[in-house]
């Protein structure tokens, strides 16, 4: 949370970040009170150690989604296309995060899954080696990324904020990971329901992030959120999406780098 806070009050100090840091302001007060309704209650994610289930989340949902159209402005809100155009093969991430989200899949993911969607992806996926599906799909921004990522047996580039409707068929996939990335969607609803589309009956979706971000980029509510809102918000994504058995957890110990993870399931038909 906070390294996202600081990282933001440093770039309102930069030159054409001023501009973004005075639009962010001038529609923050009706956003943070809408999400201050909305998400008070949000109970903190429970720390699990890596193997153990995740425990349910707890908090109901409201009778609609919560979260207004101006929680998913952004201080850059210019093309991501320029923003990706040149590949980061760096992580995002820090090494025991890595390890400890590689130990989830390996929990959560289905012995047998035949195709695989890493959501927003990269030139990692962070899949167990054991995990091997006969076909592991990758969506991403930029394409050289993409290509350098030895997981992936085939990838596409779309950008979710433009066009939130993936070229998968549906009920073809039996698992999406989205790592470190969902902080980035604007039209998280419309996503999260193309998901459902293309997930199969009973598949899972795992959602993770940690406290790192590119504050340029995220959503403004993400910002003023703390990791317990930051959990509700996603856990919202997935019920309205049409997942069900939602769970979260804050995973590690407490000396370890903040990793939270989300998941949900398609329900059988």
């Amino acid at each position: 949370l906070k390294g996202c806070s600081i990282m933001r009050s440093v770039c309102r100090g930069l030159p054409r970040a001023a501009s973004w840091a005075a639009r962010v302001e001038a529609r923050h007060e009706a956003t943070a009170a809408t999400m201050w309704a909305v998400l008070q209650g949000a109970p903190a994610p429970p720390r699990v150690s890596v193997g153990e289930p995740l425990p349910p989340f707890v908090q109901p949902f409201p009778a609609s989604f919560p979260l207004p159209k101006s929680a998913f402005s952004r201080m850059d809100d210019d093309s991501d296309r320029e923003f990706y155009q040149e590949p980061r093969m760096e992580q995002h991430f820090g090494d025991s995060a890595r390890d400890q989200l590689k130990r989830v899949y390996a929990s959560v993911l289905p012995i047998g899954a035949d195709v695989h969607l890493d959501l927003c992806s990269s030139f990692d996926s962070h899949l167990p080696a054991e995990y091997a599906p006969r076909e592991v799909v990758g969506h991403g921004m930029n394409k050289d990324e993409l290509e350098s990522n030895p997981r992936l047996t085939r990838s596409f580039v779309l950008d979710l904020n433009e066009t939130p409707t993936l070229p998968l068929d549906d009920s073809s996939v039996d698992a999406v990971t989205c790592a470190m990335s969902v902080d980035y969607l604007c039209r998280p609803l419309e996503v999260f329901r193309d998901l459902n589309r293309i997930v199969k009956p009973g598949g899972v979706v795992v959602l993770s992030f940690s406290d790192r971000c590119f504050p340029l980029k995220v959503i403004d509510v993400w910002l003023d959120a703390t990791e317990a809102q930051r959990c509700a918000i996603v856990a919202n994504y997935l019920h309205f999406g049409g997942f069900r058995d939602i769970r979260t957890g804050s995973v590690g110990s407490a000396a370890d780098e903040p990793l939270f993870v989300v998941t949900g399931l398609k329900p059988e038909q």
